[in-house]
């Protein structure tokens, strides 16, 4: 039986791995007494941790093809890293695959689909300025390639909601905490920033490529090029002037793209110089932040640490609080 990726962040320095996981991103690096070595990622449904293959095939080409692997190995964690080092590994045919298999190798969102797309549409629905709602009708949900794509994609190759459905579940996030925020400070323009929470990322669509069970492969060229700031700028401007829409409404959505990164430093070229577009990015840190520290405590116990955290350039801490059930 395959031990799943969430307990083996869990295990001691050395104990012994083996199983069937999905790999990716497989690339060959200078380095160890061959000169060479393979990293990639292993995932299954419960999440996915760096391996690292110093053994490397005669030809190796077959890995970056991310196969299903049964693999053979011991957890050995590096600088504070969940780390698996592969010893042995072999790709499983699919038709070797037992039924269900795949399925238990990808993440996927733990929120209904049809519920956030509802509540999505919902919000959208509502909004008073037609102006507004008509480039989210336009580009988005009269649109069937990029309302298909919105319903499934992930949101990031990783660090935050990088799975089947997360650009949906980010979105969704990010819609009702603008929503509810917009209630409570009626000097908002609530569609303008629900507008802007379903355009800010809507480019990642064409900047990720998926792989055959649908989970984040890696960047397409047009994203490695572009990025998806750019793209998702192009595709409001196209947007715009195809169906002669609100020049104002449009470049405020433009520049709310442009900015929601928040600064040069993370990537956007300039800060938020709107209100809406501020707001914006401090949706969008938080629904991010939220994910990710959701992500990394699920295989942390009460009262310790969790190992570093690249994304967030820290470790984690999990209270030891106790449930209501014991006070």
């Amino acid at each position: 039986m395959s031990i799943c990726v969430g307990d083996i962040k869990t295990m001691a320095k050395g104990q012994p791995i083996r199983g069937v996981y999905l790999l990716s991103g497989f690339e060959i690096r200078s380095g160890g007494q061959n000169g060479r070595y393979g990293s990639a990622r292993l995932s299954d449904r419960s999440g996915k941790i760096e391996a690292r293959i110093w053994e490397l095939p005669d030809d190796p080409a077959w890995l970056s093809e991310m196969p299903v692997v049964f693999i053979e190995g011991e957890y050995c964690p590096y600088q504070g890293v969940p780390q698996v080092r592969i010893s042995r590994l072999a790709a499983v045919p699919d038709e070797q695959l037992k039924a269900g298999m795949l399925s238990s190798l990808v993440r996927v969102s733990s929120h209904d689909p049809r519920v956030m797309w509802g509540e999505l549409t919902g919000l959208v629905e509502s909004m008073g300025d037609q102006r507004v709602r008509a480039f989210c009708d336009r580009l988005i949900f009269d649109d069937e390639e990029v309302c298909g794509r919105l319903r499934v994609w992930p949101a990031a190759v990783a660090f935050h909601h990088d799975y089947v459905g997360g650009l949906l579940q980010h979105t969704w996030e990010m819609a009702r905490m603008a929503d509810a925020l917009a209630k409570t400070a009626p000097d908002i323009n609530r569609d303008l920033l629900l507008a802007m929470v379903c355009m800010h990322d809507i480019g990642k669509i064409h900047e990720i490529e998926v792989d055959r069970l649908g989970g984040p492969a890696g960047f397409s060229r047009q994203g490695r090029l572009l990025g998806h700031i750019y793209i998702g700028m192009a595709m409001v401007d196209r947007c715009g002037r195809r169906y002669d829409l609100d020049p104002e409404v449009g470049l405020a959505l433009q520049h709310a793209i442009l900015s929601h990164h928040g600064s040069r430093e993370f990537g956007s070229p300039l800060p938020p110089k709107i209100k809406e577009a501020q707001i914006l990015h401090f949706l969008d840190n938080m629904s991010a932040r939220r994910e990710i520290f959701a992500t990394e405590l699920a295989s942390v116990r009460p009262g310790t640490f969790s190992p570093w955290v690249k994304s967030i350039q820290s470790e984690i801490y999990l209270p030891d609080f106790p449930s209501g059930d014991d006070q």
